[in-house]
């Protein structure tokens, strides 16, 4: 089931890392009440707020995930699992 919502905390570098990163790539930036930036491209809204609270929300919320929030901000690169040792007989 895919994530139209999720919260991430992240520190002021990794707002300002995220912030011209989406800049860099075409999107809408804009000011919200309470936040250090809010950016919006197609399926996705991100704001991200003084507290350090991000929120990202839309259709395209598990692939900016996948594809810049994690690899990119987070750098949490998941793994694919090792298949297990095939024995022989």
């Amino acid at each position: 089931m895919p994530n139209y919502s999720y919260t991430a905390e992240l520190s002021p570098e990794q707002i300002e890392t995220l912030q011209q990163l989406l800049e860099e790539r075409g999107w809408d930036i804009s000011e919200a009440p309470y936040a250090v930036f809010r950016a919006k491209k197609e399926k996705v809204n991100v704001t991200a707020y003084e507290s350090g609270k991000t929120v990202i929300q839309g259709k395209g919320t598990d692939e900016f995930i996948e594809f810049i929030l994690e690899p990119e901000i987070l750098h949490d690169i998941v793994e694919p699992e090792a298949a297990p040792d095939e024995e022989s007989d």
